[in-house]
């Protein structure tokens, strides 16, 4: 009974690979006597095939990604800096200023802490773009530095083993080195 049931079962698969687009061949044992070739379900298939997207290799262009990501990063450092600056005049009850000398005016009251806080978050906000050069340059010098160091190990065919406790001592060194925490 078991067995009948199992074989029915086996008759009765379709293959995801089939139903996704991904191997039309997916299925060539007994492919005639395939419940997939009745007219029904031949039918139902060639609509879900027809309902599905095609797989389309897209690759997108860097530059216009790279162009985007400035944009949202600008429009994201501009509403931040409106927020601030809105929040800033209303402590001090003075009608709202959006230019560069808001900050001279906020300068005046830099006794005030929020203010103080506020005024300090702007002065960050004006360094961004320099921040972002300075990052792109360390991580060009960075991954060139790792490129001259690295092995390429061709392992054709090898198990590969990782040894996260090794790779967790290196790291502990890495950071102990570089921030200047010496162990005693």
């Amino acid at each position: 009974m078991t067995n009948k049931k199992e074989k029915n079962l086996e008759e009765n698969y379709l293959p995801t690979q089939y139903l996704n687009n991904e191997n039309p061949y997916s299925f060539r044992h007994n492919y005639d006597q395939n419940i997939a070739n009745m007219a029904y379900n031949k039918e139902k298939l060639n609509l879900l095939h027809r309902v599905q997207p095609q797989k389309l290799n897209v690759i997108f262009d860097q530059k216009s990604l790279n162009d985007e990501r400035n944009y949202m990063i600008l429009e994201a450092i501009t509403v931040r800096r409106k927020n601030l600056l809105n929040k800033a005049f209303k402590i001090l009850k003075r009608e709202v200023i959006l230019d560069k000398s808001a900050e001279e005016i906020l300068e005046e009251y830099i006794e005030n802490p929020e203010i103080l806080d506020i005024l300090l978050e702007l002065k960050k906000m004006n360094l961004i773009n320099q921040q972002m050069k300075l990052r792109a340059k360390v991580s060009h010098v960075v991954s060139l530095k790792i490129s001259d160091v690295a092995k390429i190990d061709s392992r054709n065919g090898e198990k590969v083993n990782i040894d996260n406790l090794r790779e967790a001592l290196i790291f502990s060194s890495l950071y102990k080195f570089y921030s200047g925490v010496n162990e005693k």
